[in-house]
């Protein structure tokens, strides 16, 4: 017979051991400092997602991790842009950088009919001749000033057709008042 007090043995699934946890990799930006200060809004995300017909109830961390992500594609998109430009010597980064970085990197392979329509950068390594120009344009800083001569014929025409002095405008609440003294009266 059978002692149900006994011991037992019983049938254990093997366990199997748990991969070892990949290697760390940092987010975009981390080895460079960079600061990640743009915040994607989270309800504007949860509209869109639940735009979609097939879309039904959206859990309230999806829109989070959504927008934590688009963060971080962001990031890397500008950070591989910037890169070209640097390389390029360039400052500032251009839609034809973002051109070049997508077209680098496979990861950004869906991003190349966006891209298509951007034009191709000129050659890096172009030298700059005396009649070409060069890539930088004279710019004049602050307003355009006037010729001395504008601005006075701009008081001559002020000048000419006021027989009175210039009165400041009154404001709605000046005419109230006024109107009312006049009915007073």
């Amino acid at each position: 017979m059978h002692d149900p007090f006994a011991p037992q043995q019983l049938h254990q699934p093997k366990v199997e051991s748990k991969p070892e946890p990949e290697e760390y990799k940092p987010y975009p930006g981390e080895l460079e400092g960079t600061q990640i200060k743009t915040k994607f809004p989270v309800a504007r995300i949860k509209r869109i997602v639940q735009a979609d017909e097939d879309v039904g109830k959206v859990a309230q961390v999806t829109p989070v991790v959504v927008s934590k992500a688009l963060e971080l594609f962001m990031t890397s998109l500008a950070l591989n842009a910037a890169a070209v430009a640097r390389s390029r010597g360039s400052k500032r980064v251009t839609g034809a950088h973002l051109k070049l970085a997508v077209a680098q990197d496979d990861q950004f392979d869906f991003l190349q009919d966006i891209v298509e329509k951007i034009p191709d950068p000129p050659a890096a390594s172009s030298a700059r001749g005396p009649d070409d120009g060069g890539d930088k344009k004279s710019r004049a800083k602050g307003k355009k000033k006037k010729d001395s001569s504008e601005d006075d014929d701009d008081e001559l025409m002020d000048n000419d057709f006021d027989d009175k002095p210039k009165q400041k405008r009154k404001g709605a609440a000046t005419r109230v008042r006024r109107k009312r003294a006049d009915d007073s009266d």
